[in-house]
């Protein structure tokens, strides 16, 4: 990253007032040339902004500029939405085992302010590898530059933090680049083209699917398991290199109602839009639900209703569902004062496809067991299995490609508030490829084949998508 930029000197210091986007971008160059240099202490300064900017045009202009580390979150509400550019502090571990440590440590660096790290959990604890280099077991980022969206409220923020004097004159002058080339852009809320896809390759072939349907189906009829959740990827390579913006903000316009994450860790960025909330936690009042059991869209009003009339009657599906309510229910017993069960299932209806939801409130003994709940709720049966430990090995042991992020949790971080959903309906890019990952449940009366051609229709949303 160049850090040789033309001068920028402010006529005089200006108020903190709403402002376009390239307005509040010069402001806060301003305001960055008057920072004192300080250690170990979050330094963090906002400028509201007055208009509607594109967060898509934001993001491109950060892959244009090479910046290392680029964030998107959107909850399912679409109440808050942010795009984090650059690194201002990285926590990375191999394992989990210290998420409450973690989650400690960030809740200290944020006392007092706004400020939210981003990142995830693995789904399997481990780091990744290869095509997963980067995606830690754990890792979570404070952005250098976040553009934030609180219902209809813009801010544009600076956030500084630094262990040394190197350290701050990296994060210092990642600021000041992207706020000087912010300070230039023009809204442009078209989304580019994605290149064209050559070649489609499935990582996992329909005889290993089978191979593995059947295995699960021995432990599942030896009563050594409920459930499992098997996976399988699919690779499409375009015809060149993809922006990771173009691809989110195509994928985004298809899929309302979803969360939306994009995590970018140098060379790979894993993408995806999932309806499933694992945890929201608002002080001592949390939020997750069970979603469980799939059935596609109808093409008219009457194909829809019958679709949803088969995920509340067949037994299959109910049964796999009441799996994953069953476990979130006992889950939250040692957190919580009080639960409280939505009166009766409902049906999630997104763009393509339909599920079985139960909502679940609660409130919690104290904030600290945050972490230690989310680390009990995942991974749900909904994407691995019962027991967990049992699906989890045959996932270990069958499975022919690494999930790395795919079935984790992505969320984000704050001192009195977090959200995080469930890592589905998502993939990873590396320049010129993209993995896409889909899984199904497996339980007593599944078929092989039957399995294998919902996952057919899942990837089939996606090949579309990026055609």
């Amino acid at each position: 990253m160049s850090l040789n930029l033309p001068p920028y000197s402010p006529r005089e210091a200006l108020p903190l007032s709403p402002r376009p986007l390239f307005a509040a971008a010069q402001q806060l160059w301003s305001q960055l040339l008057t920072v004192p240099v300080q250690f170990n202490q979050l330094y963090r300064f906002s400028c509201a902004v007055s208009s509607t900017p594109s967060t898509w045009a934001l993001m491109r202009t950060a892959e244009q500029l090479g910046v290392q580390g680029r964030f998107y979150w959107q909850d399912r509400q679409q109440q808050l939405e942010l795009v984090g550019l650059g690194i201002a502090h990285d926590v990375r571990d191999h394992t989990q085992q210290q998420l409450s440590h973690h989650w400690s440590d960030i809740q200290a660096i944020t006392a007092g302010s706004d400020a939210l790290f981003m990142g995830g959990l693995s789904f399997n604890g481990r780091n990744g590898t290869g095509h997963w280099q980067g995606f830690d077991a754990l890792r979570f980022a404070l952005p250098v530059v976040e553009l934030r969206r609180r219902e209809n409220q813009w801010q544009l923020s600076v956030q500084l933090f630094a262990e040394c004097a190197e350290k701050w004159h990296q994060q210092f002058n990642t600021a000041r680049e992207i706020l000087h080339q912010v300070s230039l852009m023009h809204a442009d809320d078209a989304a580019p083209s994605i290149p064209a896809v050559v070649e489609r390759t499935s990582l996992t072939s329909a005889d290993q699917w089978r191979d593995q349907v059947r295995s699960a189906l021995s432990s599942i009829q030896a009563h050594r398991m409920d459930k499992v959740v098997l996976a399988r990827a699919t690779a499409f390579a375009f015809q060149q290199p993809t922006s990771l913006a173009a691809l989110a903000q195509r994928w985004q316009a298809r899929t309302p109602g979803t969360f939306g994450f994009a995590v970018n860790f140098g060379d790979a960025s894993f993408v995806g839009f999932s309806p499933e909330r694992l945890l929201r936690q608002q002080g001592l009042d949390i939020a997750t639900e069970a979603l469980a059991g799939t059935q596609p869209r109808g093409v008219c009003a009457e194909q829809d209703a019958a679709y949803e009339q088969v995920l509340r009657h067949d037994d299959k599906l109910i049964h796999e569902h009441k799996l994953v309510a069953d476990f979130i229910a006992q889950r939250l017993k040692p957190f919580s004062k009080h639960s409280l069960r939505d009166a009766q299932v409902g049906i999630l209806k997104l763009a393509n496809v339909q599920h079985r939801q139960a909502g679940y409130r609660a409130q919690l003994h104290s904030v600290a067991d945050t972490p230690a709940l989310l680390q009990a709720l995942f991974p749900t049966p909904a994407v691995c299995g019962l027991p967990t430990q049992l699906a989890f090995d045959c996932i270990a042991k069958d499975e022919p490609v690494q999930r790395g992020w795919y079935a984790g949790a992505v969320g984000v971080i704050g001192e009195h508030c977090s959200e995080f959903s469930v890592a589905i309906r998502s993939g990873l890019l590396q320049e010129d490829c993209f993995i896409n990952y889909a899984g199904a449940g497996i339980v007593q009366g599944s078929d092989a084949d039957a399995e294998w051609q919902e996952l057919n229709d899942k990837v089939a949303i996606v090949e579309r998508l990026l055609n």
